[in-house]
């Protein structure tokens, strides 16, 4: 996502990879998921995007809210679409992306991972994440 972001921790699912990532833009914060499948059939997985505003989650809007399934093809990385959950900066605030991945016959939505926090400093523009804290 670039050099304004960071990720959590890898997880992994039926051989794919995945995890949370916050980005810093200038006005907004943009949450998402990233995964990769380095294998060599395609891998199918329902996605669930949240995150985490001082201390409260709040469920990212439309499809990859509620969930969405995607399929990844072998060798491929991808990125949950951009601005689809963006939340506008505010000021002395921490911030963190929250996600779900799980093949899509499981009922439950199983393990989260976050991504690393995010402090919005009091002049509502500077960021500092909690490994520069």
């Amino acid at each position: 996502m670039g050099d304004s972001s960071r990720c959590g921790r890898l997880r992994y699912v039926n051989g794919l990879a995945w995890s949370p990532c916050t980005q810093v833009g200038t006005k907004k914060l943009d949450f998402a998921v990233w995964l990769s499948n380095t294998g060599k059939k395609p891998v199918t997985v329902k996605i669930k995007v949240a995150y985490v505003q001082a201390g409260t989650a709040h469920d990212c809007p439309g499809q990859w809210g509620t969930g969405v399934q995607v399929e990844i093809a072998p060798g491929a990385t991808m990125t949950s679409p951009e601005k689809v959950c963006a939340e506008d900066k505010l000021a002395a605030t921490a911030f963190q992306a929250k996600a779900w991945v799980s093949a899509p016959g499981e009922v439950s939505w199983g393990y989260r991972e976050m991504s690393q926090t995010v402090h919005i400093q009091a002049d509502g523009v500077t960021a500092v994440w909690a490994d520069e804290a």
